[in-house]
This record gives structure tokens, C-alpha cells and sequence, in this order.
């Protein structure tokens, strides 16, 4: 299932929740998977009061197709991380939705992105929708633990992969066992991924 399609499943079980500290969901979201989920004319409505803000997690940089900062490019692998999912958005739907730039190597870029994203919106009128993955999931919570400013400007969040507790794949770049060492840590600066990261 990609990105979008999972967004989408996630914004409908919001608007049909009525209370989601109390509601099983799982029945709702297996229901949306068989049918194929696509926003209902309602919920685009809704939605068009918004502006949608993907942020992208670690490796984004290599996943992006035209994104210089990565030595290495897999996006012919990857097909452009959350590209595919802004153009339905905005093409299919008419919605505002745009892709943050984040950084692999410094969090606090990718948060300076989201403060910046939000604020826009607040200058226009508008509240925010954070689709975050993986590491932009962390960065965002963080920034808005340290900016509680920013809360009254945001109508809802999703969090995809946010490793909250830690990953094993940190774990083994952090600590890799035997000889990897001399492999892996060469790799990160091509991705530009920097050790405070897989630390963070």
C-alpha cells in the first residue's frame, strides 16, 4: 500500500472517528482497504480547508529524485518519494498539499521546515495537516514539544514509521558488530546522513 493511499485511509478513519482514545478502528480500516480507499466528496471538502504537509523521513534526500545532497540516487527504485502522493493530492483532489524538504544530516533543518510550513499557513488563515514518516515524525514531535505555539495551528497529524522507541537499524549503525563498522559509516556521508542523526 503506498503513502498516499495509507494518508487517505488514516484521514478517513479521523473524520468518521468520534472519539479516538475510545474507538477500535480495525474494522473501519480493514473495510477501507478492501474498497480500495479514495477521499468521499465530503471529506475533500473538509480537506480543502487545510494545507497538507508530507514530510519526508531519513534518506528522503536519496529517495527524491533531482535532490543533489545525496551522492547516491534510488529514486528510479523508490519512484520519488511522496511525489506520486502531492500530484494526486493536488491534481486529482485540488487540495494544497505540499512536500517538505527535510535533511538526513541535520534534524534541525527539517524542523526549521515545519515551523516555517506552519507559520505560512497561519499567515494565510489556514491550519496544517502533518503526514510525517519516519524521522520527520520525530522532528516534528519534537518541535512541537519545544513550540507549543504552533499547536493551535494544526487540525490533524499522522504519523507513518515514526520510530518513537528506537530501530534496530540505528542500533546497528551506532554499534555495528565485528568489522561493519569500516563499512557502513563510509555509506552515510553519501546519503547525507550524519551519525548525530542515526543518534537523534
Amino acid at each position: 500500500m503506498g503513502l498516499l493511499n495509507l494518508f487517505i485511509l488514516t484521514m478517513g478513519l479521523l473524520f468518521s472517528a468520534n472519539s479516538m482514545a475510545r474507538t477500535d478502528l480495525s474494522a473501519k480500516f480493514q473495510s477501507m482497504i478492501n474498497a480500495e480507499a479514495a477521499f468521499t466528496p465530503g471529506e475533500i471538502a473538509k480537506l480543502k480547508k487545510f494545507d497538507i504537509y508530507l514530510i519526508p523521513g531519513i534518506l528522503a534526500e536519496s529517495l527524491i529524485a533531482g535532490d543533489d545532497r545525496s551522492i547516491l540516487d534510488v529514486s528510479l527504485i523508490t519512484r520519488d518519494y511522496f511525489g506520486k502522493s502531492v500530484d494526486v493530492l493536488t491534481k486529482k483532489y485540488k487540495l494544497s498539499a505540499k512536500r517538505l524538504k527535510t535533511s538526513s544530516n541535520n534534524v534541525r533543518e527539517t524542523q526549521m521546515a515545519i515551523n516555517n510550513a506552519i507559520e505560512a499557513s497561519r499567515q494565510q488563515g489556514r491550519k496544517v495537516i502533518l503526514l510525517s514518516h519516519s524521522l520527520g515524525g520525530l522532528a516534528l514531535i519534537e518541535e512541537l514539544v519545544l513550540n507549543p505555539r504552533l499547536h493551535s495551528n494544526i487540525a490533524g497529524i499522522a504519523f507513518l514509521q515514526s520510530p518513537f522507541y528506537g530501530t534496530a537499524l540505528s542500533d546497528l549503525l551506532l554499534n555495528p558488530p565485528y568489522e561493519l563498522e569500516k563499512y557502513l559509516h563510509p555509506i552515510l556521508p553519501l546519503l547525507n546522513i550524519s551519525q548525530e542523526t542515526v543518534y537523534y
